[in-house]
């Protein structure tokens, strides 16, 4: 299982001081518990973007919008309500495709739940669980869906090492590249 030091010892120190997360205040507002390896993640780095194309983003109510952590995750989910679909379309690292099962979407338990997205609009997500522990990454441009079965900074540091290929990503994988935001930033 990859640390937050892996994911550092690729990409680099962190250069911004992350905003303080009331975590048990977030949790409680949004009703889920974020996994362990992520709330690691952004207690060391602020919102960043990798290799200029990968945006993270970190759940802080106020930070950008007066609006709730939970109003803001719904409002962005909302463009991924499926309507009369039955199923997806699945890609897998080889270029596959193949249908699946809809997924449920955030508030709905065990829904997809956002944790970032890219700048040729993809969504960053999570399928969420009881268990933190067990969500799964998921990523999609709305029409194709690819999966990596297991937590963040896994998916993170397989990206940046070249061990983990993203067929909907450029070349699969992304560079050592970051630049963190803070408050003033944006």
């Amino acid at each position: 299982m990859a640390s937050v030091d892996d994911f550092s010892a690729l990409i680099g120190p962190p250069t911004k001081q992350p905003p303080i997360v009331d975590w048990k205040s977030l949790e409680s507002e949004v009703g889920l518990v974020f996994p362990a390896d992520y709330k690691e993640l952004m207690s060391r780095y602020s919102e960043m973007v990798i290799d200029d194309f990968l945006g993270l983003r970190i759940p802080h109510p106020g930070l950008y919008s007066e609006r709730s952590q939970r109003e803001n995750a719904l409002s962005v989910l909302e463009d991924l309500i499926f309507d009369d679909e039955d199923e997806l379309t699945y890609i897998d690292e080889r270029g596959n495709c193949y249908t699946g099962p809809i997924l449920s979407i955030y508030p709905e338990v065990g829904g997809l739940y956002l944790w970032g997205s890219t700048n040729n609009g993809d969504y960053c997500l999570w399928l969420t669980d009881q268990d933190p522990g067990n969500w799964i990454v998921y990523i999609t441009r709305g029409d194709i869906w690819w999966n990596f079965p297991g937590p963040l900074l896994d998916f993170l540091v397989g990206l940046l090492s070249g061990t983990v290929r993203c067929p909907l990503f450029p070349n699969g994988g992304l560079s050592r590249t970051f630049k963190e935001y803070g408050r003033g930033d944006r």
